[in-house]
């Protein structure tokens, strides 16, 4: 899929999957270090869960870059060239310029 029909998806499905990312040598320290990442900002209240269902209230935590959350596989994950590059298209310049976060 080229970054047209990426964005054309994103812009209506209101998100995209880029496949192949993150190495699947490096998925599963990603995905755990996500989860230590949510267990923390849950710990510090940077994030809540419902309390009815569990799910995550909202649809992010706050600042996974902030120094008590922050976990190195998972910024390893945010901050891989292609996903910036897919986000430079959507904010039309640098996204960490624009504070962009995950």
């Amino acid at each position: 899929m080229n970054i047209n029909e990426q964005l054309d998806n994103y812009y209506r499905d209101g998100y995209i999957v880029l496949e192949d990312l993150i190495d699947p040598d490096r998925l599963d320290a990603v995905r755990e270090s996500y989860e230590e990442t949510i267990d923390a900002a849950l710990i510090l209240g940077r994030a809540e869960r419902d309390e009815i269902t569990q799910a995550m209230k909202g649809h992010r935590f706050q600042n996974p870059h902030h120094p008590a959350l922050a976990r190195g596989a998972l910024m390893e994950g945010i901050g891989m060239p292609d996903l910036i590059e897919f986000a430079g298209h959507i904010c039309e310049g640098d996204p960490a310029m624009l504070g962009i976060a995950a």
